[in-house]
């Protein structure tokens, strides 16, 4: 009865005068008033969301009964909660009122991964934070925080951009930014949209996710299990965000090294671990009487030492170098570095570069202009022209890329 109701005034309100699908807004419910109480279902903790399942099952019972031809063809909403069993109901979720910052996006990325393991396909974000800094529109930090989130949702379900007190047009941001945005996201999402309508007929046709935890498509490789931060966006592509802002590469570095270590615990065991600390402490061992020997010979050696110091020089010369590369900068050229680890039993191809990457970890690095990820070998891209809306008529020519390696 409640649900009937709440059609009741959806329909007189917005779909009986021609309103195509609503967004339906704190759904949690707001307040969340279900919290340590027990509601009709059971546990309001258990059961917090289920608000969210019943208020677009309302919707679209509603509409595929009354609009079977029109708005119940294809029933579409916006909601910022879930429940299990809620892709029935034809809602996309997007994640709420998130703050721009890196950290917060790196969650996103991880939050959008756990999502699609639920077997629930459809997910968004207010891309480049809902919460925006007050300078946003000035701020060369926040505009490469803007294209890299960009970036990322390409490669997500539903791509859309939305912020609190914001004018969100590209143009606010500046010639620069909006260009690179332009190029490197929103063309290559109007590019890929006749290999995103094949995946997403294959979640309708059969169950699927488009966005994919790597451990859906090899649970046989064990390191994969434990990756967060990348994904396969359809068969073909492997999805690896750029996290942190160009000059936090150490970070991202560090980062890595312990999935290193826990790669190497997982396919090597304690065993072999202790078997590299002990060759490592041999090899130090080794170090420091090499060390005591030439502190003997040290005036037999004093050419060999200035050669070295020179030699040092040359790499604190191209340190100082690399570290100008890296400074956070809006210029397209900026490139940021990441580890990625490459799933086993296939190779991997850089979309920018066409360089082939093997399974296992490699560092690698994108310029601001290039979204990262890469391609599976065996796969069959079509990409279609540039183009202002799906509704335009599509010209131009599709692009078919072929990756040869293995069968497709």
């Amino acid at each position: 009865e409640a649900r009937g109701k709440f059609f009741e005034f959806s329909n007189f309100s917005h779909f009986s005068i021609g309103v195509d699908a609503l967004w339906l807004d704190a759904t949690e419910p707001e307040d969340l008033p279900n919290v340590n109480t027990v509601t009709a279902a059971g546990s309001g903790n258990a059961l917090m969301n289920t608000y969210s399942l019943m208020t677009t099952q309302a919707i679209a019972d509603g509409l595929r009964r009354d609009y079977p031809t029109a708005q119940g063809a294809r029933v579409f909403s916006l909601t910022r909660s879930s429940f299990a069993g809620q892709q029935r109901t034809g809602a996309a979720l997007w994640s709420g009122d998130t703050t721009a910052t890196w950290d917060v996006f790196r969650r996103q990325v991880v939050a959008s991964i756990n999502y699609q393991l639920s077997g629930i396909p459809y997910w968004s974000e207010d891309i480049g934070g809902f919460f925006r800094p007050e300078d946003q529109y000035s701020s060369d930090t926040y505009h490469e925080l803007l294209i890299r989130w960009f970036q990322f949702g390409v490669f997500t379900p539903i791509f859309r951009v939305h912020g609190a007190a914001s004018h969100t047009e590209l143009w606010n941001y500046g010639q620069k930014t909006m260009t690179i945005i332009n190029a490197s996201a929103i063309g290559l999402r109007y590019r890929l949209l006749p290999y995103i309508y094949s995946g997403f007929a294959k979640t309708d046709l059969n169950g699927w996710t488009m966005q994919r935890g790597l451990m859906m498509d090899f649970s046989y490789d064990a390191s994969s299990r434990s990756i967060d931060d990348q994904f396969l966006f359809g068969d073909s592509l492997l999805i690896t965000p750029i996290l942190s802002p160009a000059n936090a590469a150490s970070k991202n570095a560090a980062k890595t090294q312990e999935r290193h270590e826990r790669d190497a615990q997982l396919q090597g065991g304690v065993e072999e671990r202790q078997q590299q600390n002990h060759a490592q402490d041999e090899r130090a061992q080794h170090t420091r009487e090499e060390e005591d020997d030439e502190n003997e010979d040290k005036e037999e050696h004093e050419e060999e030492e200035e050669e070295g110091d020179n030699k040092d020089k040359e790499k604190e010369e191209g340190k100082e170098k690399s570290d100008r590369r890296l400074k956070p900068t809006i210029s397209s050229s900026t490139k940021s570095v990441r580890w990625v680890y490459f799933p086993a039993g296939t190779a991997w191809v850089n979309f920018h570069t066409g360089k082939v990457h093997h399974n296992g970890w490699e560092e690698v690095s994108f310029s601001l202009s290039e979204a990262p990820f890469f391609v599976r070998t065996g796969s069959i891209l079509p990409l279609g022209g540039y183009r202002q809306s799906v509704v335009d008529r599509e010209d131009s020519p599709i692009e078919v890329r072929i990756y040869p390696g293995r069968d497709g």
